[in-house]
């Protein structure tokens, strides 16, 4: 299982998809949660069940794609996202973890780079050319 802790800065379009690829690509959206779950309330994106796919397990390159990530509202630098990667200690539902069964094993943050330059909330040539504004 891996958990995304977005700042609160950042805000994804209500289309938004996740793809997470190991040794295939797997698809989430809005409509079809169950490779990332998003809880909007807590910032945060479970990933879970692409893991466990193949026989004991997968080990290898995981790439994670998040799209529709809006530009804040405010021209605020964005906070940092935390990924955290965790075993699997107890049976919960995809949308929390709990700290007593589930262990995290590796934890680090980047800074996300967004498609379009402020204050474009949607862009469309190039990251300067807004198709619509905040």
């Amino acid at each position: 299982m891996v958990s995304l802790k977005l700042s609160p800065e950042v805000v994804l379009d209500e289309k938004f998809q996740c793809i997470v690829t190991t040794y295939k690509k797997f698809y989430s959206d809005i409509w079809a949660p169950d490779v990332c779950y998003y809880d909007k309330d807590k910032h945060l994106i479970i990933i879970d069940g692409v893991f466990m796919e193949k026989q004991g397990g997968y080990k290898g390159k995981v790439q994670v794609q998040i799209t529709k990530i809006l530009n804040p509202k405010k021209n605020d630098p964005l906070g940092e996202i935390e990924v955290t990667t965790f075993e699997r200690g107890g049976t919960l539902a995809q949308s929390a973890y709990d700290p007593k069964k589930d262990f995290a094993i590796d934890r680090f943050a980047f800074t996300p780079r967004m498609e379009c330059t402020y204050p474009c909330k949607y862009c469309g040539k190039s990251k300067d050319y807004c198709t619509a504004c905040w």
